[in-house]
């Protein structure tokens, strides 16, 4: 099933994988994100677009493994939150996906966010 709609003006259109697990993408920006709670198969479907369509996967997993594993100020930062039994910040995951998908390969190729937002409103 796929549906687009209308939101602020920006095209978004929603394909949905499951009940559990959709897509967004904004048809003025080259990047999906896909949502769903855990287990619905978010990475499995990330996989799949970025081969499909030939496009970055980009999984906060492992922005955040790499940032704690090279002990940078993000990763002391997100090791904190972790340690305190909690997620790593929105915040912080916001400005971990931006550093990310400024990167060249991102803006040429388009990318697929796995794991955006971490944390419920």
């Amino acid at each position: 099933m796929v549906a687009a709609f209308l939101c602020s003006g920006v095209k978004f259109f929603w394909g949905v994988r499951s009940r559990r697990t959709c897509i967004c993408r904004a048809e003025q920006g080259p990047g999906f994100v896909v949502l769903g709670p855990p287990g619905s198969g978010k990475t499995h479907l990330c996989k799949q677009l970025a081969e499909r369509f030939g496009i970055v996967h980009v999984a906060t997993d492992d922005l955040i493994k790499a940032h704690l594993k090279y002990h940078t100020e993000i990763g002391e930062q997100a090791e904190k939150s972790l340690e305190a039994g909690g997620r790593v910040p929105d915040s912080l995951m916001i400005q971990v996906v931006k550093n990310r998908i400024i990167l060249q390969d991102c803006v040429d190729k388009g990318y697929v966010l796995d794991g955006v937002p971490q944390n419920s409103a």
